[in-house]
């Protein structure tokens, strides 16, 4: 239980750097590449949270 509250706060606070840094550089481009962390980030979590319950 530990590991997944873990994982999902490194994915918050990866998420928070890539938004100040969308800020600072005012770069629009730079959410696509924010997005695809995010969405790389909830599939990592969903696949680990898989192999949690398979191994019980």
């Amino acid at each position: 239980m530990k590991n997944i509250k873990l994982e999902t706060f490194i994915v918050l606070v990866l998420a928070v750097v890539c938004i100040g840094v969308v800020i600072a550089t005012g770069k629009i481009a730079l959410l696509g590449s924010v997005a695809a962390l995010l969405g790389l980030g909830a599939l990592l979590l969903k696949k680990d949270e898989a192999k949690e319950e398979r191994g019980r």
